[in-house]
């Protein structure tokens, strides 16, 4: 069971302080509102964490959820409905040929027009888009060449293992990124993230005019959905609207590195979208159990989605006088 400190049983405990506000907006209206079989179980599941965390916390998060509610009383949502059902996805909806990244769907019947789904995306603690794992870049991509997949991941273990070979070396018994710093402090930008950025970013030059790489690759980062992002901020609800978005046709500039960082590589659309990609470890520690450790991922981030697409904030309390 992951430790209920972590960012993400925060973050479960916030989708579901999300869904027992929708049900209560629902009652409210008098519509009658239920959770599917999988939304009642990771309720049930993720209420275990609610007695770990701060009353503080759980407070704004249900300011999270009331200035969210307060939001769908201003659209058209709930007129004319007259039943409604509520769905959390998992984690692995996110993954396979399809994937879906929303985490609460609503589902809305209505009286005289057709049923209609809402997809929602809760975030508590970021804007990144997604946090791709580098063996599955190829899949992104859709590349289905068994040899070039295959050479792809041979330079990626390379690349962990040449890595740990030295970094075992440099840090004697230490096995943790943490210890490695503080022993040469540019070993792991230069001698991991660096080599592994442009493994990644040949990768993408080599597709860089393929139309259906780009679509594709695209559609995986931004989910190739209509859905919202509902961002709980310290002050204010922010909603982001991932709806009507025109896919791209070709990569039009990739570059590495991006603003001087070894650690981050650029990708620019030809739709408008910017979009940058940071390495990190996942892991504390490059070496586990007799062998290398290899974990790490990307944070991916539109940097000027404010151009792109609607963006409103709701505030959270109403001002104090």
């Amino acid at each position: 069971m992951i430790k209920p400190n972590k960012c993400n049983a925060q973050g479960r405990l916030l989708e579901w302080v999300m869904t027992l506000r929708l049900k209560d907006l629902c009652a409210s209206r008098g519509i009658a509102c239920a959770f599917t079989a999988a939304a009642a179980a990771a309720n049930s599941r993720d209420s275990v964490y609610l007695e770990a965390q701060d009353e503080k916390l759980i407070a704004d998060f249900e300011l999270c959820a009331d200035a969210f509610a307060k939001w769908i009383e201003g659209q058209d949502w709930l007129d004319g409905a007259v039943s409604t059902k509520i769905d959390r996805l998992s984690d692995a909806a996110a993954k396979g040929k399809n994937p879906d990244t929303s985490d609460i769907t609503l589902e809305i019947r209505y009286k005289e027009r057709e049923t209609v789904q809402k997809k929602i995306s809760v975030k508590s603690h970021h804007d990144a888009l997604k946090h791709p794992r580098l063996p599955s870049l190829p899949n992104h991509l859709g590349i289905t060449d068994a040899r070039e997949k295959a050479a792809y991941a041979k330079e990626y273990k390379k690349i962990w293992n040449s890595f740990v070979a030295g970094a075992r070396l440099i840090s004697r018994n230490k096995t943790t990124f943490s210890d490695l710093e503080r022993i040469d402090p540019k070993y792991k930008e230069d001698k991991l993230y660096s080599r592994l950025n442009k493994l990644v970013v040949k990768l993408l030059k080599k597709h860089k005019n393929d139309r259906k790489a780009a679509k594709t690759f695209f559609t995986y980062l931004v989910s190739g959905m209509e859905f919202i992002v509902v961002k709980n901020g310290r002050k204010a609800v922010t909603i982001k609207h991932f709806e009507g978005i025109r896919p791209p046709r070709l990569i039009r500039h990739i570059t590495y590195p991006y603003a001087r960082h070894k650690n981050t590589f650029f990708v620019e659309f030809d739709n408008g979208w910017k979009i940058t990609f940071r390495i990190h470890n996942a892991s504390s520690e490059f070496y586990r159990s007799g062998k290398a450790n290899l974990t790490e991922k990307l944070d991916v981030l539109c940097i000027n989605l404010d151009k792109l697409i609607e963006i409103e904030e709701m505030p959270k309390a109403p001002p104090t006088s």
